[in-house]
Protein backbone atom coordinates (compact mmCIF):
# COMPACT_ATOMS: atom_id res chain seq x y z
CA UNK A 1 0.00 0.00 0.00
CA UNK A 2 3.17 2.39 0.39
CA UNK A 3 4.49 1.85 -2.73
CA UNK A 4 0.72 2.50 -4.36
CA UNK A 5 0.29 5.85 -2.78
CA UNK A 6 -0.12 7.42 -6.72
CA UNK A 7 -2.32 4.65 -8.00
CA UNK A 8 -5.61 4.76 -6.01
CA UNK A 9 -7.40 2.04 -7.78
CA UNK A 10 -4.65 -0.18 -6.70
CA UNK A 11 -4.30 1.04 -3.15
CA UNK A 12 -8.09 0.47 -2.59
CA UNK A 13 -7.70 -3.08 -3.85
CA UNK A 14 -5.19 -4.04 -1.96
CA UNK A 15 -6.72 -2.09 1.00
CA UNK A 16 -10.32 -4.12 0.20
CA UNK A 17 -8.28 -7.63 0.09
CA UNK A 18 -6.36 -7.28 3.46
CA UNK A 19 -9.92 -6.72 4.95
CA UNK A 20 -11.03 -9.43 3.41
CA UNK A 21 -8.12 -11.51 5.01
CA UNK A 22 -9.15 -10.22 8.14
CA UNK A 23 -12.60 -11.29 7.74
CA UNK A 24 -11.99 -14.45 7.17
CA UNK A 25 -9.22 -14.73 9.55
CA UNK A 26 -11.89 -13.47 12.61
CA UNK A 27 -8.79 -10.47 12.94
CA UNK A 28 -11.53 -7.87 11.58
CA UNK A 29 -11.83 -4.76 14.09
CA UNK A 30 -15.65 -5.96 15.02
CA UNK A 31 -13.94 -9.23 16.51
CA UNK A 32 -11.18 -7.60 18.38
CA UNK A 33 -14.36 -5.50 19.98
CA UNK A 34 -15.98 -8.46 20.98
CA UNK A 35 -13.67 -9.84 22.05
CA UNK A 36 -12.70 -7.30 24.79
CA UNK A 37 -16.66 -6.68 25.36
CA UNK A 38 -16.91 -9.91 26.74
CA UNK A 39 -13.13 -9.84 28.61
CA UNK A 40 -14.60 -6.36 30.31
CA UNK A 41 -18.13 -8.35 31.04
CA UNK A 42 -16.61 -11.21 32.57
CA UNK A 43 -13.98 -9.64 34.22
CA UNK A 44 -15.31 -9.87 37.74
CA UNK A 45 -19.01 -10.82 39.24
CA UNK A 46 -19.72 -7.17 39.42
CA UNK A 47 -20.00 -6.87 36.05
CA UNK A 48 -21.25 -9.71 35.44
CA UNK A 49 -23.77 -8.88 37.42
CA UNK A 50 -24.44 -5.73 35.82
CA UNK A 51 -24.62 -8.00 32.16
CA UNK A 52 -27.28 -10.13 33.56
CA UNK A 53 -29.32 -7.00 34.97
CA UNK A 54 -29.08 -4.97 31.33
CA UNK A 55 -30.76 -8.48 29.99
CA UNK A 56 -33.26 -8.20 32.29
CA UNK A 57 -34.25 -4.47 30.50
CA UNK A 58 -34.74 -5.66 27.11
CA UNK A 59 -38.34 -5.48 27.13
CA UNK A 60 -38.48 -2.35 28.77
CA UNK A 61 -35.96 -0.60 26.80
CA UNK A 62 -37.91 -1.70 23.89
CA UNK A 63 -41.00 -0.59 25.38
CA UNK A 64 -39.99 2.71 26.07
CA UNK A 65 -38.68 3.12 22.28
CA UNK A 66 -41.82 2.10 21.03
CA UNK A 67 -43.92 4.71 23.10
CA UNK A 68 -41.06 7.27 21.87
CA UNK A 69 -41.55 6.53 18.60
CA UNK A 70 -45.40 6.49 19.11
CA UNK A 71 -45.31 10.23 20.46
CA UNK A 72 -43.43 11.14 17.45
CA UNK A 73 -45.56 9.86 14.80
CA UNK A 74 -48.93 11.17 16.63
CA UNK A 75 -46.74 14.76 15.74
CA UNK A 76 -45.97 13.88 12.34
CA UNK A 77 -49.66 12.51 11.80
CA UNK A 78 -50.87 16.20 13.22
CA UNK A 79 -48.78 18.04 10.28
CA UNK A 80 -50.53 15.88 8.08
CA UNK A 81 -53.68 16.98 8.82
CA UNK A 82 -54.59 13.83 10.93
CA UNK A 83 -55.14 12.89 14.77
CA UNK A 84 -55.29 9.55 16.58
CA UNK A 85 -58.20 7.50 16.93
CA UNK A 86 -58.62 5.32 20.12
CA UNK A 87 -56.07 6.19 22.21
CA UNK A 88 -56.70 3.36 24.13
CA UNK A 89 -54.45 1.59 21.55
CA UNK A 90 -50.98 1.38 20.83
CA UNK A 91 -47.73 -0.11 19.30
CA UNK A 92 -46.24 -2.95 21.58
CA UNK A 93 -45.01 -6.26 21.26
CA UNK A 94 -48.85 -7.92 21.93
CA UNK A 95 -50.63 -9.53 18.64
CA UNK A 96 -52.44 -7.14 16.83
CA UNK A 97 -50.99 -4.10 19.01
CA UNK A 98 -51.78 -1.04 16.70
CA UNK A 99 -51.97 2.40 16.55
CA UNK A 100 -54.67 4.20 14.47
CA UNK A 101 -55.00 7.86 12.74
CA UNK A 102 -58.33 9.44 11.46
CA UNK A 103 -59.34 12.61 9.96
CA UNK A 104 -62.82 13.90 9.22
CA UNK A 105 -63.14 12.48 5.59
CA UNK A 106 -62.02 9.38 6.69
CA UNK A 107 -64.63 8.85 9.68
CA UNK A 108 -66.93 10.08 6.93
CA UNK A 109 -65.88 7.31 4.74
CA UNK A 110 -65.99 4.43 8.13
CA UNK A 111 -61.75 4.35 7.54
CA UNK A 112 -58.82 4.73 9.33
CA UNK A 113 -55.25 4.68 9.03
CA UNK A 114 -53.27 2.21 10.80
CA UNK A 115 -49.79 0.66 11.96
CA UNK A 116 -50.16 -3.13 13.13
CA UNK A 117 -48.02 -5.71 14.35
CA UNK A 118 -49.77 -9.19 12.84
CA UNK A 119 -47.98 -10.98 15.45
CA UNK A 120 -46.35 -10.50 19.02
CA UNK A 121 -42.40 -9.68 19.65
CA UNK A 122 -43.05 -6.68 17.57
CA UNK A 123 -43.66 -9.13 14.14
CA UNK A 124 -45.34 -8.57 10.57
CA UNK A 125 -45.53 -5.07 10.74
CA UNK A 126 -48.55 -4.09 8.66
CA UNK A 127 -49.54 -0.41 7.03
CA UNK A 128 -52.84 0.30 5.45
CA UNK A 129 -56.72 1.41 5.25
CA UNK A 130 -58.55 -0.44 8.15
CA UNK A 131 -62.32 -0.12 8.49
CA UNK A 132 -64.41 1.15 11.45
CA UNK A 133 -66.73 -1.33 11.24
CA UNK A 134 -67.17 -4.74 8.96
CA UNK A 135 -70.77 -4.14 8.92
CA UNK A 136 -70.79 -0.52 7.71
CA UNK A 137 -68.56 0.38 4.64
CA UNK A 138 -67.49 2.75 1.82
CA UNK A 139 -69.14 2.14 -1.15
CA UNK A 140 -67.27 -0.56 -3.03
CA UNK A 141 -66.33 1.52 -6.31
CA UNK A 142 -64.64 3.71 -3.58
CA UNK A 143 -62.98 0.90 -2.28
CA UNK A 144 -61.69 -0.24 -5.20
CA UNK A 145 -60.29 2.82 -6.02
CA UNK A 146 -58.44 2.95 -3.07
CA UNK A 147 -57.07 -0.54 -3.16
CA UNK A 148 -55.85 0.33 -6.75
CA UNK A 149 -54.14 4.02 -5.76
CA UNK A 150 -52.89 1.86 -2.55
CA UNK A 151 -50.99 -0.68 -5.00
CA UNK A 152 -49.93 2.32 -7.91
CA UNK A 153 -48.14 4.47 -4.57
CA UNK A 154 -46.81 1.42 -3.01
CA UNK A 155 -45.69 -0.33 -6.01
CA UNK A 156 -42.02 -1.50 -4.43
CA UNK A 157 -43.47 -3.46 -1.43
CA UNK A 158 -45.01 -7.01 -1.83
CA UNK A 159 -48.28 -7.13 -3.72
CA UNK A 160 -51.25 -4.94 -1.71
CA UNK A 161 -53.34 -7.15 0.32
CA UNK A 162 -57.17 -6.67 1.40
CA UNK A 163 -59.64 -8.19 3.51
CA UNK A 164 -63.17 -7.36 4.90
CA UNK A 165 -61.18 -5.57 7.90
CA UNK A 166 -58.38 -4.00 5.79
CA UNK A 167 -59.85 -2.42 2.28
CA UNK A 168 -56.23 -1.84 0.92
CA UNK A 169 -53.04 -2.77 3.32
CA UNK A 170 -49.41 -3.84 3.01
CA UNK A 171 -46.45 -5.47 5.12
CA UNK A 172 -43.55 -3.28 5.94
CA UNK A 173 -40.24 -3.78 3.98
CA UNK A 174 -37.29 -4.98 5.67
CA UNK A 175 -36.50 -3.82 8.35
CA UNK A 176 -39.01 -2.59 9.72
CA UNK A 177 -41.37 -5.74 8.93
CA UNK A 178 -40.02 -7.45 12.21
CA UNK A 179 -38.41 -5.63 14.55
CA UNK A 180 -35.09 -6.52 15.35
CA UNK A 181 -31.68 -4.75 16.95
CA UNK A 182 -31.78 -2.47 13.49
CA UNK A 183 -35.27 -1.22 14.19
CA UNK A 184 -34.83 -0.11 17.48
CA UNK A 185 -31.61 1.52 16.34
CA UNK A 186 -33.64 3.36 13.86
CA UNK A 187 -35.98 4.93 16.43
CA UNK A 188 -33.17 6.38 17.91
CA UNK A 189 -31.47 8.04 14.63
CA UNK A 190 -35.03 9.09 13.40
CA UNK A 191 -35.00 6.93 10.23
CA UNK A 192 -37.75 4.70 11.13
CA UNK A 193 -39.89 7.89 11.57
CA UNK A 194 -38.78 9.19 8.93
CA UNK A 195 -40.28 6.48 7.05
CA UNK A 196 -43.74 5.93 8.75
CA UNK A 197 -44.28 9.50 7.74
CA UNK A 198 -44.03 9.36 4.51
CA UNK A 199 -46.15 6.47 4.36
CA UNK A 200 -48.72 8.41 6.30
CA UNK A 201 -48.35 11.61 3.96
CA UNK A 202 -49.30 9.20 1.14
CA UNK A 203 -52.19 7.42 2.50
CA UNK A 204 -53.65 11.20 3.41
CA UNK A 205 -52.90 12.10 -0.46
CA UNK A 206 -54.84 8.79 -1.42
CA UNK A 207 -57.65 9.58 1.12
CA UNK A 208 -57.97 13.16 -0.94
CA UNK A 209 -57.96 11.55 -3.91
CA UNK A 210 -60.66 8.49 -2.99
CA UNK A 211 -62.86 10.61 -0.60
CA UNK A 212 -63.00 13.89 -0.92
CA UNK A 213 -65.49 14.47 -3.55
Amino acid sequence: MKETASLPHVRETISQYLFLVRELTEQSNSQSMNEELIKHITANQDSLSSFFSLLQQDANVKASLTNLLVDQLVEAARLEGLHRDEPSKTLSRQQYSAIYFTSDILTNSNLKIGFEFEYNDYRSLDFGFRNTSVEKKSPSKCLEELYKLFSEQFPTFPPAQRSALWPAYANFESPYENWQEEAFLEIISGQILSNMREKLKIMSIITTQVFAN
